[in-house]
């Protein structure tokens, strides 16, 4: 496992700057049909924010507001990594396969194609999140623990990326792991902390922790803590967990990708 952890990460590290190029030209190849552009990542998301804000906000919960946390903010700060986390699953899930062309035809790093499409959509994140600081701050809801968001935005990358890498090469295997990946996001969607909170459920200790062990919803907790003002490094336990889970999860990816490296030429 750690061989295949220091074959993969060292083929990522020698060609960072092919990647990072690779995924300009993704990016741009994403919206080059559309007039509007880039416009166009913004807007998807703004629309599904402001209809399951109406929804909720005026529909079930008739109006009204948790003290001192506007739902629509709220809803802002922790649909925000979903975003990224959604287009991840099944854009990088499927990355090798949909680029085939670059493993069967071409001498290339296939190890870094996932990393090319998180890059890409993760450009993408980075603007919402700062259309979404610029909407805090004129709220004046920043503070010193926003800086908390750098450390969040760390942990929603690697995550994504080790989910990325092993769904991928999963993927190019069978294809019944691409079609699992689109209703994953269904379920994960409800299962995460997105449109609810978590302490709603502490009652039920078993589905608290469970919840509370999703990787998933350590990193929307953490984006909601930093536009918050909260201190996210008080959770421990979670905290623990997340980086464990890390650490199990990016050598099991590693592993299994390397060990099927070898068929993704012949498979496709």
């Amino acid at each position: 496992m750690f061989r295949s952890l220091a074959a993969v990460v060292g083929t990522n590290v020698r060609h960072a700057g092919q990647t990072f190029h690779m995924a300009l030209i993704e990016l741009k190849k994403t919206y080059a049909s559309s007039s509007l552009g880039l416009v166009w990542a913004a807007v998807k998301p703004t629309l599904f924010i402001l209809v399951y804000w109406f929804g909720i906000q005026f529909g079930i919960r008739g109006g009204k507001d948790d003290p001192g946390e506007p739902f629509l903010l709220w809803l802002i700060a922790g649909i925000l990594p979903w975003f990224f986390i959604s287009e991840c699953l099944v854009q990088g899930g499927t990355s090798i396969r949909r680029h085939r062309h670059l493993v069967t035809k071409a001498v290339f790093p296939v190890a870094t194609i996932p990393t090319i499409t998180e890059i890409s959509l993760f450009l993408v994140h980075l603007g919402l999140l700062v259309a979404a600081t610029v909407v805090f701050a004129v709220t004046g809801r920043l503070t010193w623990a926003f800086l908390q968001i750098f450390y969040g935005a760390v942990c929603l990358f690697l995550l994504m990326w080790v989910l990325d890498l092993f769904f991928s090469a999963l993927v190019v295997v069978s294809r019944d792991f691409e079609y699992f990946l689109k209703s994953a996001v269904q379920v994960l969607f409800w299962l995460s902390p997105i449109l609810w909170r978590v302490d709603r459920i502490r009652e039920y200790r078993w589905l608290y922790w469970i919840v509370r062990a999703n990787p998933i919803s350590y990193v929307i907790e953490v984006y909601r803590d930093a536009f918050f003002g909260r201190v996210c490094f008080v959770h421990t336990a979670q905290l623990a967990c997340f980086w464990a889970e890390m650490i199990v999860g990016v050598l099991l990816a590693c592993f299994v990708y390397k060990r099927l490296e070898g068929e993704f030429a012949d498979i496709l």
